[in-house]
């Protein structure tokens, strides 16, 4: 496990590439991402961090500033950027995220480092007065938070055993808890979690010339915001196979897991863990059926009309090397569980995006690429162009009324100052090219 000194809390440096100068609009700011964190928040979307592609010549990623969060409302239809202060995580990708009330949650993921070494060796230092300093990708188990009304993060320090470092894992609240499940990371040691080791399983990877031991885990841990504690509760039931790059979808007091990789395998099995009786329950396994496994899709709790909600998968990145563009609707008000394919909303293929539900009829997609995340390095890979926006129910009166009159406004805007002031905020934001 990584110590706190491994990690610079400096969020910025003069080496560093920022990819917002290579972007025009906002819209682009957002979509040229990947291993990016976005949430629902008042209304909208939460995007932060993750990493854009750079072209084929120039090699590596150029990761996102930390200390910038975007923001999405539906009702103004516009992207706004949050500029935050405090401790700043390291730009990042791979992190899992979650809001409790007005704070988004940061754990885990692959962070830049930048370090400081001596000149006459190898050993790192801790004065950064000491040039010259590099950058590292570093596995994390560390955990920020956000308060989203002062904008101010902090890097917190929780008693209890941590998470494995790991990336690609999933992430979600639950009252007052972030509940972290999976991911792949490094192998844990008798000394830093003994007592929890008969928790979870651990899959290790082939070992690769060059690259430390890492793995796939089922682990299952949750902080306690209260107590500012780290917990590895008792369940029962069948839990998911070790897995990374998966993804979840918590409904009322149910958290449901879909695919991810295992090894060599792409998933497609289903899970569910009751939140009241922690209890794990297989739905659906592993099976030839569609969807197809995969891993970097998106998990989204969608509105039926009904108590038990449902689910809608988007996109990943299946066993052949392909992005997928197939979208996949489950009602769990139905006796037989099964995936129905929902065409209309297919609009391009998409991996290691994220998919958030921005109201009971609304789910937009952010971010991805759209071709081959693992091609070789010559092989340009191409991110998403645009945000999906996927109508999965019928909207209210009062989102058509706005849509209607943002797209005729020539008809209708002499006459915005007839209307309550908060409406005819909207409209005019709307209006002035925002939208």
């Amino acid at each position: 496990m990584m110590s706190d000194s491994s990690f610079d809390s400096s969020s910025s440096s003069e080496d560093e590439m920022d990819p917002s100068e290579n972007v025009n609009t906002a819209e682009d700011n957002v979509n040229r991402r990947v291993g990016h964190i976005g949430v629902a928040y008042e209304g909208g979307a939460l995007v932060w961090a993750g990493y854009a592609e750079v072209p084929p010549f120039l090699e590596g990623h150029e990761y996102w500033p930390p200390g910038d969060v975007w923001h999405f409302s539906f009702y103004h239809n516009v992207w706004r950027k949050l500029t935050t202060k405090g401790d700043t995580p390291n730009r990042c990708s791979g992190a899992g995220g979650c809001i409790l009330e007005d704070t988004l949650f940061i754990v885990a993921g692959f962070h830049q480092v930048f370090r400081t070494y001596n000149r006459d060796s190898s050993e790192s230092s801790d004065d950064d007065d000491q040039p010259p300093r590099y950058p590292r990708i570093e596995i994390s188990n560390r955990i920020w938070s956000l308060n989203l009304r002062s904008l101010v993060w902090k890097k917190l320090t929780p008693g209890g055993i941590p998470p494995l470092a790991c990336d690609k894992t999933s992430l979600w609240p639950y009252q007052d808890k972030v509940f972290l499940f999976g991911g792949f990371g490094t192998p844990h040691t008798q000394q830093s979690h003994g007592a929890v080791s008969r928790k979870f399983q651990f899959v290790e990877d082939e070992p690769f010339p060059g690259i430390s031991r890492r793995g796939w885990s089922n682990q299952l841990v949750y902080y306690n915001s209260e107590k500012n504690r780290w917990v590895w509760p008792n369940f029962s039931g069948t839990p998911p196979s070790p897995r990374a790059a998966h993804s979840a979808a918590i409904i009322s007091d149910k958290v449901y897991i879909f695919g991810g990789r295992h090894s060599e395998n792409r998933l497609n099995d289903l899970h569910c863990l009751d939140l009241v009786s922690m209890t794990w329950t297989s739905l659906l396994l592993p099976s030839d059926s569609p969807p197809v496994g995969r891993s970097w899709q998106s998990l989204t709790p969608i509105y039926t009309g009904k108590p038990p909600g449902g689910l809608l998968l988007y996109g990943g990145f299946d066993k052949n090397m392909t992005a997928l563009s197939d979208c996949w609707r489950m009602d769990f008000a139905n006796e037989e569980l099964s995936w129905v394919r929902q065409k209309q909303f297919e609009d391009g293929a998409r991996l290691w995006h994220t998919a958030v539900p921005i109201n009971q009829s609304t789910v937009i997609i952010v971010g991805g690429l759209t071709n081959n995340i693992q091609a070789p390095e010559y092989v340009t890979k191409h991110h998403a162009e645009k945000v999906l926006f996927l109508r999965v129910a019928p909207p209210s009166l009062l989102s058509l009324s706005l849509e209607f009159i943002s797209n005729h406004q020539t008809l209708f805007k002499q006459h915005f100052r007839e209307l309550p002031f908060n409406l005819r905020s909207i409209l005019e934001i709307r209006a002035s090219g925002g939208a």
